[in-house]
């Protein structure tokens, strides 16, 4: 990991994680369009709150359709971010924290049916990059893992 400044993008969230444990992590979500934190309750979750989010928003665009046993649930999609005309709220996004941990996460591209993009621990001041969901995911539990136990990442 190297240290680098905040990231500035129209798609960044805020993952405030409130507890930790090898079994369990909650927390919650914030984005730069909504007032309120979207909890989670398992990394799992986070990850597929994200995602409709991605969906909401229509960007990072997907490279893929998800095929589904089920009869696929419409939602009502808002304008493109991009197009919506908000303000997008930088300062708020970066001024939130997590009782163990925050981390700010870009996910520039959503190919090969997996993310990829940047991610910033706020406490650590560190930032990375990932290739897939499963790396961010991975880093996310070494940072929490050796945040928890003392270590230097």
């Amino acid at each position: 990991m190297e240290r680098i400044p905040e990231l500035f993008a129209p798609n960044l969230i805020c993952v405030c994680i409130d507890e930790y444990s090898a079994q369990n992590c909650q927390g919650r979500l914030y984005t730069q369009y909504d007032a309120e934190p979207f909890p989670f309750l398992s990394l799992i979750d986070m990850t597929l709150q994200m995602d409709h989010f991605f969906d909401e928003w229509d960007f990072p665009q997907s490279s893929t359709i998800p095929r589904t046993f089920r009869k696929s649930v419409e939602f009502r999609r808002r304008r493109s971010i991009l197009e919506s005309g908000r303000p997008m709220d930088h300062a708020r996004v970066y001024s939130q924290s997590g009782k163990t941990s925050t981390f700010v996460i870009r996910v520039k591209y959503r190919q090969n049916a997996t993310w990829q993009g940047e991610i910033v621990w706020l406490e650590e001041s560190l930032h990375t990059s990932f290739r897939s969901a499963l790396e961010l995911l991975r880093i996310l539990q070494d940072a929490l893992g050796s945040s928890e136990s003392g270590e230097d990442a």
